[in-house]
């Protein structure tokens, strides 16, 4: 019976998060996101920002040209390190981190499939 409730307050929790509705909005030529009432759940501090997909949500800086993944708190569930972030799809997104090699040749570090259902489940940055 504890494991129902445990089940159960974590479904209540997981929706009054992941269930509200976050607008992103523009101040001072940065994006943040605030709920329906307008309060700011995440302060503007991205210059680049996508709505939210299943819980989560493409951000960027300018002076850095990485993108990274935020869930609707704001907490990152990647760091902003990638050059790509392709959309979600079925809880995939495609990501792809570059890099100069020897000889200033362009060439790929790496690409990888983030599952981003998994990632926010276990906090994995």
């Amino acid at each position: 019976m504890k494991v129902i409730h445990l089940i159960l307050i974590n479904l209540l929790i997981y929706a009054s998060v992941y269930g509200q509705e976050l607008i992103k909005f523009q101040e001072n030529g940065k994006y943040g996101f605030r709920d329906e009432n307008g309060n700011i759940i995440i302060p503007a501090k991205y210059d680049n920002a996508d709505d939210f997909y299943d819980g989560l949500a493409k951000v960027g800086s300018r002076s850095s040209d990485k993108y990274g993944i935020i869930d609707k708190t704001g907490k990152e569930i990647t760091p902003l390190k990638y050059d790509v972030i392709g959309d979600f799809s079925e809880g995939l997104a495609r990501v792809r981190e570059k890099h100069w090699s020897v000889g200033g040749k362009y060439g790929m570090k790496n690409i990888v499939f983030i599952s981003a259902l998994l990632l926010a489940s276990r906090g994995v940055a």
